[in-house]
């Protein structure tokens, strides 16, 4: 049984079967998308959620997701039946490097709101 999935994607242009691809995925909360301002930041604790479970998942050397792409077929409703067309497996980054380091507090702005510090890019380190 999958621990993540999505029934129905379809790729933005076609893959070539030629050509190398870089993978990268990043944990993060599904996140409402707003006319005119774009999709909402995480929180601070969304953010905190995210770092303890990247910690947890890189104190296991070895451990990958797997990701397997199915091709979706038409009046086929057994999903077994779809043929694989991908199986991609993905590892947990290197924790020493320093955008993966504790970030610090987050400070309060004279409007009185909190702001959490600046973040590390999505997927920074992995090559």
């Amino acid at each position: 049984m999958p621990h993540f999935g999505i029934s129905n994607y379809q790729f933005r242009n076609a893959l070539d079967t030629a050509k190398t691809y870089r993978i990268s995925a990043w944990l993060g909360f599904k996140q409402e998308w707003r006319e005119g301002i774009g999709y909402d930041k995480p929180t601070p604790e969304e953010i905190s959620v995210c770092r303890k479970l990247f910690e947890q998942l890189a104190q296991h050397p070895g451990l990958q997701l797997q990701i397997s792409i199915d091709e979706r077929l038409r009046g086929v409703e057994n999903v077994k039946e779809f043929p694989r067309v991908a199986r991609i497996p993905l590892y947990v980054g290197n924790v020493s490097k320093p955008e993966y380091q504790p970030q610090e507090a987050a400070v309060e702005t004279s409007s009185g709101f909190e702001q959490a510090p600046p973040q590390p890019e999505p997927g920074k380190g992995f090559m």
